[in-house]
């Protein structure tokens, strides 16, 4: 998720949003789609209070803080997004997102040149971290951990 308004509920046309909200939820009389008390259905209750948090705020026209100057790409935006939800408070507990493409074993290309995919990814992931360091991570840094894995898997 690249931006906070794609967590949402209304995968039909806008005008049925809300009706599809209130199939779901249900009217509060036992009704809705997840108003039994399966496992799933507490997470779906979970989920519809998770859009409802989100939903609120406008995603759009945030500016990070401190200077903080994300890489113009899927990660920089994803990490921006986790930076505006903690700073929002929204209660968010853990977030995972994916700089994909580090098998470069086949295009290392070289530094200095204008085909170096290995070097780029070392500078979205630089500047990303980076970044996100500057805005979030010195005001929260007893309350958070940032973990990279790298997970290789080889065909045989």
């Amino acid at each position: 998720m690249a931006s906070g308004s794609d967590f949402r509920l209304d995968s039909a046309h806008w005008s049925w949003r809300d009706a599809q909200f209130a199939a779901v939820r249900g009217s509060g009389s036992g009704t809705g789609l997840w108003s039994g008390a399966s496992t799933l259905e507490a997470a779906g209750r979970r989920a519809l209070d998770a859009l409802a948090v989100v939903s609120g705020h406008d995603f759009g026209t945030y500016t990070p803080a401190n200077g903080a100057v994300y890489p113009s790409n899927t990660f920089g935006n994803q990490l921006k997004l986790i930076a505006q939800m903690i700073k929002l408070e929204l209660g968010m507990r853990a977030a995972a997102l994916d700089l994909g493409g580090w098998d470069t074993h086949d295009s290392q290309g070289s530094a200095g040149s204008s085909y170096n995919p290995f070097g780029q990814l070392v500078e979205s992931l630089s500047r990303g971290l980076g970044a996100f360091y500057t805005q979030v991570f010195q005001k929260w840094i007893s309350e958070m951990f940032v973990a990279l894995e790298k997970e290789s898997i080889h065909e045989e």
